[in-house]
């Protein structure tokens, strides 16, 4: 969680410089690379704008179309909540269509990203790093954690739509979307090319900071030789163990698996052995916290004994494992996430915060009452003064288990970041989101 936030205020701010290295008065007309660029800070604030947009892109629209599509999680109707329009229902049985918002966010979204890439990139270049007490080294590792995370964005939207419009640089001319084996060969090219380049990390437990290292990048070639086949590449399988087994023999830096399965995902997950790729959030700094309000019910504070800053939407669960209280499980391929987990899980109960950053479990599951204070959550629309009791189906009649026919108590929520009770509140928003791990 611990990064270097100036940095991100500098992105964030555009133009503004707030750590100049020369405090005489200076007026432009324009602020351009070569006004803006006059010390070491100003070159992180040109690069992390693509990494900003990155912390973006992992919500929201992006994590709807790869998990609400795949089984893993839903969104069902509950009464007047969560039907807008159909979409989510849409996007469960795969009836979308190019003009559904989410959809066409993740494009605008994904083209976006490609295009503030390449306005870095193409700032960085002309640079002269050693002018500003930077090395060449460092420079080289700019350009390629850009060209890395281009590709990333390029595999992301070749995973999303298949081929993509390719550009090199933001001067070029709109063009044709290329076929999904042009973008799988662009997307390698970027890749291999940037591995050599980019710097390792230097210790086993050095808190992951945000950005691209050396593994980060052979993990998305190795991601991007797994899914080949789909991707138009053919059979890669090979290639993608290849790296694996580099990776595990700490040839592109020093990582293992954490000892505790909350590492990852703790208040201090930065520092995990096996963080790879993590978005740094930290209370009141750059948090990552889109998703706490749309998984959990409307009165989770009390369950969780933790003043939320927003509301609760009560939106998404696991895929239901069952029809019904009762009922046999569920006969779906993928889905039925909770029953899937052994029953001497220790992820598989109930999520407790104990106090000092430790913690159990990994879901909110049956009734929603804080084992320290007592104080039970109590339901707002359909269960309307009665205690929520979440349970692993959507009907609580049990009539049916359709998108349509959802409850405010229907399915297990996740809790894969921890949140910490009233007496830790500053704890809240601290564990950093994994993207590779």
């Amino acid at each position: 969680m611990k990064f270097n936030f100036k940095h991100i205020a500098l992105a964030l701010l555009g133009g503004a410089t707030l750590f100049s290295c020369d405090l005489d008065e200076k007026f432009y007309s324009s602020v351009t690379p070569d006004t803006f660029i006059t010390c070491p800070e100003n070159t992180y604030a040109i690069l992390c704008r693509p990494f900003t947009h990155w912390k973006w892109y992992l919500g929201a629209e992006r994590w709807y179309l790869q998990e609400l599509t795949t089984d893993e999680m839903v969104c069902p109707t509950r009464g007047n909540d969560f039907y807008n329009n159909g979409e989510y229902i849409r996007l469960q049985e795969h009836t979308w269509t190019g003009d559904d918002r989410h959809v066409k966010n993740v494009w605008d979204g994904t083209m976006s990203a490609i295009a503030r890439t390449l306005e870095a990139k193409e700032d960085l270049s002309g640079v002269n790093y050693n002018a500003i007490g930077l090395s060449d080294e460092i420079k080289k590792d700019h350009i390629n954690q850009l060209n890395a995370i281009l590709g990333w964005y390029y595999m992301r939207g070749l995973d999303y739509f298949g081929g993509l419009p390719i550009f090199r640089s933001n001067n070029d001319a709109p063009c044709a979307r290329s076929t999904d084996k042009e973008t799988f060969e662009f997307c390698e090219d970027l890749f291999k090319n940037a591995i050599p380049s980019i710097l390792p990390k230097s210790s086993l437990g050095e808190a992951q900071d945000g950005y691209i290292k050396k593994a980060t990048a052979a993990m998305m070639l190795a991601e991007l030789y797994f899914n080949a086949e789909a991707y138009g590449g053919g059979d890669r399988y090979a290639d993608c163990a290849a790296i694996c087994e580099d990776l595990i023999r700490g040839e592109y830096g020093p990582y293992a698996i954490d000892n505790t399965w909350y590492g990852p995902h703790c208040f201090d997950n930065d520092k995990s052995t096996e963080a790879v790729w993590y978005v740094p959030s930290q209370n009141s700094k750059m948090e990552f916290n889109w998703y706490y309000r749309y998984f959990y019910s409307h009165q989770a504070d009390k369950y969780f004994n933790c003043p939320f800053p927003a509301s609760r939407y009560n939106g998404f669960i696991l895929s239901p494992s069952r029809e019904k209280e009762g009922g046999p499980v569920m006969d779906y391929k993928l889905g039925k996430s909770y029953e899937k987990y052994n029953d001497a899980d220790l992820r598989k109960k109930p999520y407790v915060y104990h106090g000092n950053k430790e913690y159990e479990g990994m879901f909110c599951v049956g009734l929603q009452k804080n084992p320290y204070t007592g104080e039970v959550a109590i339901g707002q629309k359909d269960m309307a003064g009665k205690p929520v009791v979440l349970v692993d189906y959507v009907n609580i009649t049990g009539n049916s288990s359709t998108m349509m026919d959802g409850s405010e108590v229907s399915g297990v929520r996740l809790v894969k970041m921890p949140i910490p009770n009233i007496d830790d509140k500053d704890l809240l928003w601290n564990p950093d989101y994994p993207c590779m791990r």
